[in-house]
C-alpha cells in the first residue's frame, strides 16, 4: 500500500464586520463619485464615509480619504502606499499642518508620489484629507465628518470622469476588523466614530 500525501488549500472567509452590524442606514446611501481619481474602478467594502455635518441617514456621502506614508519620503515629495484615493488639488494633513497636492505620480509599483509644499512626514504616518492649507484648527480639520463604513463593493468605473453618484450599504454601529479594511484609518477618524464603531 502506497503512502499518498495530499496537499489541500483552503480560502478562509475573513469578514470585515465582526458579528452582525448593529445598525445600518436603511436603503443605503449615495457616495459622490466625483471625489475619486479617474483611475478608480472598484472600491472594496470597508471604506469610511462621511458628510459635511454628521448625520447617519440616507443622503450624499463622501469618502474620507487617507494615505499611509511610504519610506523614502521628503517634505515636498511624499511617497504614499498605493491604496489611496487622493486627487490633485485635494488637501492632505499630518495632524498639525495641511497642504495642497499639486501633482500625483502613480507609475511606481510600490508607492505613489504626492507633490506638496513642505510638510513633515514619517514612514507609517497616516495622512488624511483636510479642508484647506495652513496650521489653524479650521485648516487641519477633517473635510468630512466620518459617519459610517461601507458594507458593499462599489463599481466606480467612470465615476470620476462623469461625476456619477454611487450607492452602497453603510454600517453606522458595529465592530470592524481594522486589519481587513482597504484603506488606513486615521486616529482622528476613529475618534469621530468611537461611540458607534469599534475597531478590533
Amino acid at each position: 500500500m502506497e503512502l499518498q500525501i495530499i496537499e489541500e488549500t483552503e480560502t478562509q472567509y475573513k469578514p470585515i464586520f465582526i458579528g452582525t452590524p448593529l445598525e445600518n442606514v436603511p436603503g443605503g446611501v449615495t457616495v459622490i463619485g466625483a471625489d475619486l481619481p479617474v483611475a478608480a474602478t472598484t472600491l472594496d467594502k470597508g471604506i469610511v464615509v462621511g458628510k459635511l455635518t454628521v448625520s447617519p441617514v440616507a443622503g450624499e456621502f463622501h469618502i474620507c480619504k487617507t494615505a499611509e506614508v511610504h519610506a523614502g519620503s521628503s517634505s515636498t515629495s511624499v511617497k504614499v502606499k498605493k491604496n489611496q484615493l487622493f486627487k490633485v488639488n485635494d488637501y492632505i494633513c499630518n495632524g498639525t499642518k495641511s497642504v495642497k497636492i499639486s501633482a500625483i505620480v502613480t507609475t511606481h509599483a510600490d508607492y505613489d508620489t504626492l507633490t506638496v509644499t513642505a510638510i513633515t512626514v514619517t514612514a507609517g504616518m497616516i495622512l488624511f484629507q483636510s479642508t484647506s492649507a495652513g496650521t489653524e484648527a479650521a485648516n487641519i480639520a477633517l473635510k468630512y465628518t466620518p459617519a459610517g463604513i461601507t458594507k458593499s463593493q462599489i463599481d466606480a468605473t467612470n465615476a470620476a470622469a462623469n461625476s456619477l453618484t454611487l450607492t452602497s450599504g453603510v454600517v453606522v454601529r458595529g465592530t470592524v476588523n481594522e486589519s481587513l479594511l482597504p484603506y488606513p484609518v486615521a486616529t482622528i477618524m476613529k475618534t469621530s466614530l468611537t461611540d458607534r464603531i469599534r475597531f478590533a
